[in-house]
């Protein structure tokens, strides 16, 4: 006896889905990056508490993985297979909490476990030499306080916590500072475009 049901189309409609998501997100849509952020939030919660890292770690480690798969959608780095771009930012949140193990603690058991989640490391987005280079180059043409704010973050890899309490900008909460910080990168990110970098970003 069957159900009625044709599993090909079951499969049909969540690739429609899985899609649209994708699409969406394509757009930057506010309202499917936020579904994004609260489908992948369980899983960075997660992977801080196995790395052993603070609590504090999982806001920025949530924010910094939406980045980097927006980033990769945009410029085609991710193209859709199938895959669920949550599936995508979950092994990016993977990498992104390995590295941070590393270098706090490296526990060879901690990244072997995460070694081979995805061929898509966040260091090409993040510490691409060449990348590195453009945008040191671009934020010398930013105000002093844009360049401050985005070289603590990318380069000198400072969580906002720290920032705030020891006092290395002008604002007094995460808050500020992280709503500075966009300001900024959409700034750098004008700059880029307009200089015929593209690629940068």
């Amino acid at each position: 006896m069957t159900s009625g049901i044709d599993k090909n189309d079951l499969d049909s409609t969540a690739t429609a889905g899985k899609k649209a998501f994708f699409e969406r997100l394509k757009q930057a849509d506010v309202a499917t990056i936020r579904s994004l952020a609260l489908m992948i939030a369980p899983e960075v919660r997660s992977l801080v508490r196995q790395a052993g890292l603070p609590g504090e770690d999982v806001e920025e480690l949530l924010h910094d993985a939406i980045l980097v798969t927006l980033s990769a959608i945009r410029k085609g780095a991710f193209q859709f297979i199938d895959v669920h771009p949550a599936s995508y930012a979950k092994g990016v949140a993977r990498k992104l909490a390995a590295n941070r193990a590393r270098t706090k603690k490296p526990l060879a058991e901690w990244d072997d476990r995460l070694a081979g989640t995805a061929s898509f490391t966040p260091e090409d987005h993040l510490q691409n030499k060449e990348r590195v280079a453009i945008v040191r180059e671009l934020l010398d043409r930013l105000g002093e306080d844009c360049r401050r704010v985005l070289l603590l973050k990318y380069f000198e890899h400072r969580r906002d916590q720290e920032v705030i309490e020891e006092k290395l900008t002008a604002y007094s909460t995460t808050g500020s500072l992280k709503s500075k910080r966009g300001q900024c990168l959409k700034k750098l990110a004008d700059l880029a475009r307009n200089a015929g970098l593209r690629e940068a970003f």
